[in-house]
Parts: structure tokens; C-alpha cells; sequence
């Protein structure tokens, strides 16, 4: 079986380029467990293989744009999800409930586009640590210098008079 990476659609082994968009086509195993499910069937006894598309959309665009834009649900709008979008708009993003949700599942990987197809499951560890890092260093540093202000502040006595004896 070929799959297209571009548009995220299964050909038969026959076809090398993709009809929709032109691009080469990989080989894929059909029990590939990547890209298949095999939910038990009813006849006891057979495995039925249903094959997830892959959607061409980034994980770490979903990632990044559920950070920061998250409340205004444009990681939704990327996805083609727009009715939700526009809800997730309207109400700041669930009031932040849903964008915490949202924004865990782009993690995890728990994603598809509009067209139920799943988002790639790559992503960059080290930046999803860099979200998490960089507003906990932000967070020190000012701590730190209100500190100093405070004790500064607190060496002068409370006053905020400007020096006019000059």
C-alpha cells in the first residue's frame, strides 16, 4: 500500500504519484500499528484493519497555536474545525477550560483535522519544554526585581518625594 505525506490519502502498490497533488507516494505496511487500528469484529475470531489517514497538518503548529492563541480557538480555525473555533472564540477559549483541554490533547496527539484524519504524530520535545520553561524563568525574574524595588523602596522610607532642593 503507497501513502501520500502531502494530502495524507492510501493508494494501491500500482500507483507511485498521488492524483490529488502530485507528489511521490511512500510505502506503508498495512498493519502498521502508526497508521492502523484493529478494533476486535464481530465474528470472533478476525481482526478488521481500518487505516487512519494522516492529515498534512503539523503537530507543532497545533502545539504552538493552542499556546498562544489558544483562547481565541485559531489552532481550531487551522484545523478546519471552525464552527468550534468560532465558539472557543466567543467564549475565551471555554473560559480557559477548554484551551487547557485543547492544548494537553495537542500533546498528547489526541488531534484530527475537520476530515477526522489524525495529526502527525512528530513534534519537537524540546519546545513543548521551552513552553513551560521559558514563562517560569519570566516568572523569576520579576519576582527578583520586585524585590529589589520592594527593599529599595523600603531603604527610602515609603517616600516618592522628587528631589527639589537642587
Amino acid at each position: 500500500m503507497m501513502y501520500c505525506q502531502n494530502c495524507g490519502l492510501f493508494f494501491m502498490d500500482d500507483v507511485t504519484h498521488c492524483p490529488d497533488c502530485g507528489e511521490d507516494l511512500v510505502s506503508t505496511l498495512r498493519n502498521d500499528l502508526d497508521q492502523t487500528e484493529t478494533p476486535p469484529s464481530e465474528d470472533h475470531g478476525t481482526l478488521d484493519f481500518t487505516i487512519k489517514t494522516i492529515s498534512p497538518k503539523k503537530r507543532n503548529t497545533v502545539i504552538l497555536l493552542a499556546y498562544f492563541l489558544g483562547f481565541f480557538g485559531v489552532h481550531r480555525f487551522y484545523l478546519g474545525k471552525i464552527t468550534s473555533g468560532i465558539f472557543m472564540l466567543l467564549t475565551f477559549g471555554g473560559l480557559t477550560i477548554w484551551y487547557c483541554i485543547d492544548f494537553v490533547n495537542a500533546i498528547n496527539g489526541n488531534y484530527t483535522d475537520s476530515k477526522g484524519r489524525s495529526v502527525d504524530a512528530g513534534y519537537n520535545r524540546n519546545m513543548v519544554m521551552l513552553l513551560f520553561i521559558i514563562p517560569v524563568v519570566f516568572l523569576i525574574i520579576a519576582a527578583v526585581v520586585l524585590f529589589i524595588f520592594a527593599y529599595i523602596w523600603f531603604q527610602d522610607g515609603f517616600s516618592f518625594e522628587s528631589p527639589s532642593s537642587l
